[in-house]
């Protein structure tokens, strides 16, 4: 368990369950969020508390090391124990966390620690039971709908160009 470093009452906890849960102290007795994405055990939980505060790292006996973004706690959601009555889900509603922004599958072997660079912007370090330590930061992937636009806006400047000439 991890208590976040400038909320006195939020605490993330994780274990055989497989899931994070996310806590508001003043309710302690049900998490106001559950976290979806390990396929084993939660071994540890890291916040980044410098440089991305709302930025959860978690690791489990998979081999993964995931990264999870609070700032997507509002986006809808099924949680993977949630059946709708009728059966069917929602077109617009998510199967995949939208808080899981990264997904690092680089060890072979459990992972035993893992930690985040104080100053130098979502740099990590991992080292497990397969004798590797990883250095590594979690590529950024634009958007499609964010490609088109700056596509779109690309096309909008060679025009203006054009016409300028």
């Amino acid at each position: 368990m991890k208590f976040h470093q400038d909320i006195p009452t939020l605490l993330a906890t994780g274990g055989r369950d497989n899931v994070i849960n996310l806590y508001d102290l003043r309710n302690p007795t049900t998490p106001f969020r559950k976290l979806f994405g390990h396929d084993d055990s939660i071994a540890g939980l890291k916040w980044d508390s410098v440089c991305n505060p709302n930025k959860l790292t978690s690791w489990s006996l998979d081999k993964r090391v995931l990264i999870w973004d609070l700032d997507s706690l509002d986006e809808e959601f099924i949680y993977p124990t949630d059946v709708p009555e009728n059966g069917k889900k929602n077109k617009n509603s998510r199967t995949t966390d939208p808080c899981l922004k990264f997904i690092s599958g680089g060890h072979t072997n459990r992972i035993n620690e893992v930690d985040i660079h104080p100053t130098l912007d979502g740099l990590h370090i991992t080292c497990g039971d397969d004798s590797l330590l990883e250095i590594w930061k979690p590529k950024t992937i634009i958007p499609e709908e964010e490609e088109e636009e700056e596509e779109e806006d690309e096309k909008k400047n060679d025009m203006e160009v054009d016409q300028e000439k």
